[in-house]
């Protein structure tokens, strides 16, 4: 085979395998089984709880499914969950009286299926003097009102269009918002909504879960003494105390605030406003008024009404915040709903009276909703969450970065989430206690580890998630972002290992086992994949075999398929997307097989080679059903197949096509595919086949095959072959087990030479150095006085750009942490 024109370097850093790896951490569906509930007794005055968590709306009832076979207390103050999702439903119709718009099905737990989504009309509406006009759009209609491009535009008090429907989710004025916020008037909201309502959430997720719920339980005081968490509360009458090893404070802010007492002194949280407002519901015939998503004015005495059918009622959500909510604050509800009734014939959208009201239900909320002001979201720091080394915080209000809000049914659900996984973490550490609940590091070298991948050395031992995943919703007009995940705390630090044995590592990674497998983040449930990765640091660590063995018997009995000689990466997947046998999959499983028993693994490692073979597509690449690259896939199974005896030259032929596939993705810059992650894998199997034309610079006339004692030596202990000098100006390359040898040539002119990988990955043009130059400040990588570093992550965007240029195709953008690049030579 003609050796590829390029110039590759077969010294992989630490950070690409890494990247290139952890790129598949968003791309995990763990194992579907039956949820694990377990009975608590009636807590007591000694009882001791694993985690106590106070709250019970999304953000406690998130925090809980994430501790699941944990012993998990949850109090709440009222009399049911849900905090401020409240679905009601009276003569078959469901209406919402807290959180309106429809939550997303990613929000539901493991084996919880939605509810069919009910569509909304699109027209919204601006009211001003009894005359409404509509708009497809918010921003063109404020656009048309406003007679200007909103690009020459200033926020000023006069424009009422933009604060009225900056009022559809914010309860408060818009000059108290941050910035970035102050532009939410250009969303066009969809009232989409489910038609069990918002509260099948609320159910799915405390069904899934494990945790005993004391319901009108008042919480009076949180506070930490040394190894433990106290927690007071009273119910019935009766005043009760309980410990816990953490707790997970999921309120409102200024009801966290008053819990913690003193912790909260001076703590970002105690500044956390909310807007108050109240929510009136009332069900009219289908045909009493114009149809609208939603109206927003100024001067109607109600701020939005929103508008949605269920049957053969219509459905009117109206919004009193601000002012309008200050003039309806003495009014009995009776009083309020004729109020409503008044105000919504102000609009200019039809007449309505109260005879034409059907039903109608009135909630008033303190807290309806986050100011996101600049104090303290400005300030706002991850550190933040976890307020003291045993309690940590939950809330829609504790979730903030630049692109979200900390505010609604997803950041609520993502904040619980989060503040379990830290609380399982913090169970989960062992290690010697410095007198906070802190662990010391086991290992010197733990330190060194961290320090290269730009992570925070954990001070108690904790090992921290290694990515954070960017979630995206795939639609017509655009990406629309959905959330962010940090996953990765174990399988991923398998990978570690491969740089050098550290005994922290290895420790961590044997007590995180989930039954002789493991998990890619706590909670995932344990697939082979993940556990491959693990079993694959712990063999270069030097671990027992016979240690190896027991895990590597448990993924051939579980995950291997003898109908197609493939293993399957789940047992059954979430989607029939992830069942059956996969290329990735096996072909990791089955490389260590055949590093630590072959003979054992014999028939398996025979058909796991046939199925791989077959598996491979007519351009040499692998479908990866797991990996979210399919380099990565081939680079897997050319390892693999590269240690396989080969005498009828089946598996050479694979192994050519798959280089080649690879080789032929590469840019002019010198990258493969643009790509990080494609790169590193490329140049790791170049590594691997030996096939790379860096062990010479000079023309070969001759093809004579290389007879030296050295040659000799490596022909026989590689079944790649290896290629050598054979005299001035000569190179030759040892055919692959056995196969004839070919001739090297040479790379193409000067001219024409691709930039070998040190020069296609250095930052080029001006703006590149600059952001360079900000990695490096931020500590992104490297340091002050390193020859380059590459920006950001180490791992790429996945996916390419639409040709419709409607944004990137790939739904799901994994970050691994960064990681200083090395020059290479």
């Amino acid at each position: 085979m003609p050796s590829p024109p390029i110039a590759l370097v077969p010294r992989i850093a630490l950070a690409m395998l890494l990247a290139a790896s952890l790129a598949t951490g968003c791309e995990r569906a763990a194992e579907e089984a039956p949820i694990p509930r377990q009975t608590v007794e009636a807590p007591s005055q000694d009882a001791a709880f694993d985690v106590v968590i106070v709250g019970g709306g999304l953000a406690g009832l998130g925090a809980a499914n994430e501790l699941l076979g944990k012993r998990v207390l949850l109090l709440e103050r009222s009399a049911r969950l849900g905090g401020r999702v409240d679905t009601r439903e009276e003569d078959g119709v469901r209406y919402e009286l807290g959180a309106l718009f429809a939550y997303d099905p990613s929000w539901l737990p493991r084996g919880s299926e939605p509810s069919p989504l009910i569509r909304s009309e699109s027209r919204v509406g601006f009211s001003s003097g009894g005359v409404t006009r509509f708009s497809e759009s918010a921003e063109a209609l404020v656009n048309e009102l406003e007679g200007r491009s909103t690009g020459a535009m200033r926020f000023t008090r006069e424009w009422p269009a933009r604060r009225a429907f900056f009022g559809v989710i914010h309860p408060g004025r818009l000059e108290e918002y941050v910035a970035d916020r102050q532009y939410d008037w250009r969303i066009t909201f969809a009232l989409d909504r489910r038609a069990r309502g918002n509260g099948e959430l609320v159910e799915s997720l405390a069904r899934a879960s494990s945790a005993e719920v004391e319901l009108e339980a008042e919480v009076s005081r949180v506070e930490e003494r040394g190894d433990l968490v106290e927690i007071t509360y009273s119910k019935g009458g009766e005043t009760r105390e309980v410990t816990a090893k953490a707790a997970i404070v999921a309120t409102p802010a200024d009801v966290a605030t008053r819990l913690l007492g003193p912790l909260a002194e001076g703590h970002p949280v105690s500044r956390v406003r909310y807007g108050a407002g109240v929510v009136v519901v009332l069900g009219i015939a289908p045909d009493t008024l114009e149809l609208f998503s939603y109206v927003v004015s100024e001067d109607a005495g109600v701020g939005a009404v929103l508008s949605h059918r269920d049957g053969d009622v219509r459905i009117l959500t109206s919004y009193f915040a601000r002012e309008d909510a200050e003039a309806v604050r003495g009014l009995d509800d009776e009083a309020l709903v004729r109020h409503t009734v008044e105000r919504i014939g102000a609009l200019g959208v039809g007449s309505l009276d109260v005879g034409q009201v059907r039903l109608a239900d009135v909630r008033r909320w303190e807290t309806l909703g986050t100011i996101i002001a600049p104090e303290p979201y400005e300030s706002w720091k991850p550190s933040h969450f976890r307020i003291a080394p045993r309690i940590f915080l939950a809330g829609d209000y504790t979730r903030w970065d630049e692109r979200k809000m900390p505010y609604g049914m997803g950041a609520a659900v993502e904040s619980g989430r989060r503040a379990g996984r830290e609380a399982r973490t913090l169970l989960a550490s062992s290690g010697m206690s410095d007198g906070d609940g802190a662990v010391v590091p086991v290992a010197a070298k733990e330190t060194v580890l961290h320090a290269r991948l730009g992570l925070p050395v954990p001070k108690a031992g904790r090992f921290p998630p290694l990515t954070t995943c960017d979630v995206f919703e795939l639609r017509d007009e655009a990406p629309r972002f959905l959330g962010r995940l940090e996953e990765g705390s174990i399988a991923p630090y398998g990978l570690l290992l491969l740089a050098g044995r550290d005994e922290s590592i290895e420790n961590y990674l044997r007590e995180s086992a989930t039954g002789d497998l493991w998990e890619y983040s706590p909670g995932y449930g344990a697939t082979s994949a993940d556990s491959a990765l693990v079993l694959e640091g712990l063999l270069e660590a030097g671990t027992d075999d016979a240690v190896l063995v027991r895990s590597l018997d448990l993924l051939r009995e579980r995950y291997f398929d003898a109908k197609t000689g493939g293993f399957r990466t789940v047992s059954r997947g979430r989607a029939a997307y992830w069942d059956g046998a996969s290329a990735d999959t096996t072909a990791l499983i089955a490389h260590l097989m055949q590093r630590v028993a072959p003979d054992r693994y014999a028939s398996v490692l025979s058909a796991a080679a046939e199925f791989l073979l077959s598996s491979q597509r007519e351009d040499g690449l692998f479908d990866a059903r797991w990996f979210p690259s399919q380099v990565s896939t081939a680079s897997y199974a050319v390892r693999f197949l590269a240690r396989r005896p080969d005498p009828e030259g089946r598996y050479r032929s694979a192994i050519e096509r798959a280089t080649k596939a690879m080789v032929d993705l590469q840019r002019e810059d010198g990258s493969v595919a643009g790509s990080v992650t494609e790169t590193a894998f490329t140049a790791m199997t170049l590594a691997v086949t030996q096939n790379h034309p860096t062990r010479s610079r000079r023309r070969a006339p001759s093809s004579k095959a290389c007879s030296s004692e050295a040659c000799r030596r490596a022909r026989d202990t590689s079944s790649i072959g290896s290629r050598c000098r054979t005299g001035p100006g000569r190179s030759s390359t040892a055919g692959i087990e056995g196969g004839s040898p070919r001739p090297w040539h040479a790379p193409p002119s000067a001219s024409r030479r691709r930039p070998p990988l040190s020069e296609a990955l250095r930052p080029r043009g001006p703006r590149a150095r600059r952001r360079v130059a900000r990695g490096v400040r931020r500590g992104a990588g490297g340091s002050p006085g390193t020859p380059w570093t590459c920006r950001g992550s180490g791992a790429p965007r996945q996916g390419r750009r639409d040709p419709r240029g409607r944004g990137r195709r790939a739904t799901r953008r994994v970050r691994a942490a960064p990681a200083r690049r090395r020059r290479w030579p």
